[in-house]
């Protein structure tokens, strides 16, 4: 009896976000074509202008095409894609028609960075998540033990659209960001959730950028609401080894500080507590139990 033939299974297919004003790009440079091409013709012998055209510039109206025609080219190989997925990595047009591929097995975490300070993010109660209970911090990476401490709540959708983000992929390689200057950025941000491998989140989640006090190096923190459930110390800098509790001084006590990238480490931050009140002639001013008011005589007694 034969066994039956095995289904040929069909890679995934590639999308393509093409640049969000690649039309008009491409009506503009055939627009610039068309001007120099006009120009080159004032210059030929037959014209009636072209004697009075100083050397100079009838040399620069004839070469004017070549670089209208590179233009264009440009533009046109733009409006192919300027972000590009498939099944086995996403690749990112760069400068000059260069093309950056990179595989999923090299993201290693992402975000989203919409603009915000660790004051304002802590203000709104923590960091942005699409799809994370408002309890918990569980992550793809977590174990069960954290899964299991986040309260069933309701999941609370992430208005990442309000603030028009800068999507940030964070790899072997580097950072490599697509903003709305791509068309259809929602799209693409569910296709890298789609193909993200493990360590990677399992979600897009909000992200502030701060610089190291020591070194400058770009760092990038989330703040989350809920149980202590990390017992290490602070951090400190990847690349200066330098305390980063400087950083977290306009975040008040009661969250826990997540620090992206290759390595994301949790804490739980507490605000060192603010010192006692001085009053004058240098004596501190200790805080007073509240007075107690004194009880009525029993009048039966």
């Amino acid at each position: 009896m034969e066994a039956p033939a095995a289904t040929p299974v069909s890679p995934r297919p590639s999308r393509h976000f093409p640049s969000a004003n690649a039309c008009g790009g491409l009506v503009a440079a055939v627009g610039v074509l068309f001007v120099a091409g006009v120009g080159l013709l004032t210059t030929l012998p037959g014209s009636p202008v072209a004697a009075g055209y100083a050397p100079w510039l009838a040399w620069a109206l004839r070469l004017a095409p070549l670089p209208a025609l590179l233009l264009l080219w440009a533009v046109v190989r733009e409006a192919d894609f300027r972000v590009k997925t498939d099944g086995a990595a996403i690749h990112f047009r760069r400068g000059l028609s260069g093309v950056a591929r990179v595989s999923w097995r090299e993201v290693q975490d992402f975000f989203a960075d919409c603009g915000r300070s660790l004051r304002e993010v802590a203000e709104s109660g923590g960091s942005m998540a699409e799809g994370r209970p408002e309890a918990g911090v569980a992550s793809q990476e977590d174990g069960d033990d954290v899964a299991a401490e986040a309260a069933p709540t309701a999941v609370k959708a992430a208005p990442f659209a309000a603030y028009r983000p800068d999507y940030v992929l964070l790899t072997e390689r580097g950072a490599f960001i697509f903003d709305d200057v791509v068309a259809r950025p929602g799209l693409l941000a569910e296709e890298v959730v789609r193909h993200a491998l493990p360590p990677a989140p399992a979600r897009w989640e909000e992200a502030s950028w701060l610089a190291c006090e020591g070194c400058g190096e770009r760092l990038a923190f989330s703040l989350w609401r809920g149980p202590s459930l990390w017992d290490e110390p602070p951090p400190t800098c990847p690349r200066c080894a330098a305390p980063l509790e400087g950083l977290l001084a306009e975040v008040p006590r009661g969250f826990v500080v997540e620090l992206r990238g290759i390595e994301r480490r949790r804490f739980a931050w507490a605000a060192p507590a603010e010192p006692p009140a001085e009053v004058p002639g240098g004596i501190h001013e200790e805080p007073q139990a509240p007075a107690v008011a004194e009880e009525a005589p029993d009048e039966a007694g």
